[in-house]
């Protein structure tokens, strides 16, 4: 018997999202980005028949299924798209301290599974940090892509270079609402509230520090720019967690204003 619900379950066909930064049409699409291929292929070894999900330009998503595989490529034929209610209706930008080893790497994926729509990572005057690698960008917006095919998210967060300083990031940068974590004390996150005009308001920025605390002078900066000071509880937090909560209990905040309704159509009936 349970031999039997193996096979049974094995000849399903199955579910799958993948990047594809590009416009679709109603009918079939070839795939033919190498390292797409590869994930579908020797990653999750995909079937002619399984289901394909794509993700990547606007709002939207467009699902097909598997239609033929060759060794240039797979062929799916897109048949309806959908506007699944994973965006934000408020655009959070969350700056960060980048820090050692592979801080940042979490801080990516967690928050981009949380709903961020940039990241804006900068060394602050209390950071430890490694020799810059050149390649680290580009595993970073793996990560984000990673996290958004996880998470049934359909637009990849922004991530900028690292900048060398707060001052430098802050500099042309203006946003209507800016909150800053901070471990002497501010409102609580928990308790905070948006006073007037909070329907209207479409984007707002979330900074957090290093381990190590912000500079009397980064406070300043902060200040100087709007930015309140908040914090997240009597604990010190590690900066990975504390961005996480921090974008979790903004996003919750924000959530009063109404989101897109999601729905499924035609690629013929979409408006990007």
């Amino acid at each position: 018997m349970i031999s039997s619900f193996t096979y049974l379950f094995r000849d399903m066909p199955r579910k799958y999202r993948i990047y594809h930064p590009c416009e679709c049409q109603s009918g079939p699409l070839r795939i033919v980005d190498a390292e797409t291929l590869h994930y579908l292929r020797n990653v999750v070894r995909i079937r002619t028949g399984d289901q394909l999900t794509l993700f990547g330009k606007g709002s939207m998503e467009w699902i097909g299924r598997v239609q033929a595989m060759d060794s240039e490529g797979i062929v799916v034929d897109i048949q309806e798209t959908n506007i699944p209610l994973t965006e934000p209706s408020v655009r959070i930008h969350l700056g960060v301290a980048a820090g050692k080893g592979y801080k940042l790497d979490e801080v990516v994926e967690m928050t981009t599974a949380l709903g961020v729509t940039s990241i804006l990572p900068f060394i602050a005057n209390y950071s430890v940090t490694e020799r810059r690698n050149p390649d680290r960008l580009d595993r970073l917006k793996k990560i984000a892509i990673s996290a958004c095919r996880q998470s049934g998210r359909v637009q990849v967060p922004q991530i900028e270079s690292v900048s060398e300083s707060l001052q430098v990031l802050l500099k042309h940068q203006a946003w209507p609402l800016l909150l800053f974590a901070d471990e002497r004390g501010g409102i609580d996150l928990v308790d905070f509230s948006i006073q007037a005009g909070a329907e209207n308001l479409k984007e707002a920025a979330l900074f957090i520090g290093p381990e190590g605390g912000w500079s009397d002078m980064e406070r300043e900066l902060l200040k100087g720019k709007g930015g309140i000071p908040v914090h997240l509880g009597p604990r010190i937090l590690r900066m990975e967690l504390a961005a996480s909560m921090a974008v979790m209990l903004l996003e919750r905040l924000l959530g009063r204003i109404h989101p897109a309704k999601p729905g499924c159509m035609s690629p013929s009936e979409a408006t990007p």
